[in-house]
């Protein structure tokens, strides 16, 4: 039988939020540590997608011993690194309100997201206040 694996409770992973490429309504939040991603019609429901997908990838990786650590590819690491130095952060109440809908979701604490940010594409109205 494969061994189970126990990963850390402490992670924590940096998001980056941009627009689908093939569906331009849509927004994608990608972890850049696991190149997951969460997809909706708006940010919120995009970010509670990739909590849960996190989640349950870090369930399966537990339970077979696979993979856990896939970085998102090259282009989205640029994509978040921009969007750092603009200082493009979301803000903390939408950051919040998604925490808590993914925690009524999964029934206990999501997994912790350090940085949030957002590509150019994503309008200045859910960026944080400097």
């Amino acid at each position: 039988s494969t061994p189970k694996v126990h990963l850390p409770d402490s992670m924590v992973y940096r998001v980056c939020i941009y627009k689908s490429e093939d569906e331009p309504s849509l927004y994608v939040a990608h972890c850049l540590e696991l190149d997951l991603t969460g997809v909706g019609d708006c940010i919120e429901s995009a970010l509670t997608e990739l909590l849960e997908n996190i989640d349950t990838q870090r369930d399966v990786c537990e339970q077979t011993g696979a993979q856990f650590f896939v970085p998102a590819p090259e282009k989205v690491w640029r994509m978040y690194q921009a969007a750092v130095k603009a200082g493009r952060r979301i803000g903390d109440e939408l950051s919040e309100r998604v925490m808590a809908q993914a925690y009524r979701r999964l029934g206990h604490q999501p997994p912790a997201i350090e940085s949030i940010v957002a590509s150019s594409q994503i309008p200045d109205e859910f960026l944080a206040m400097s």
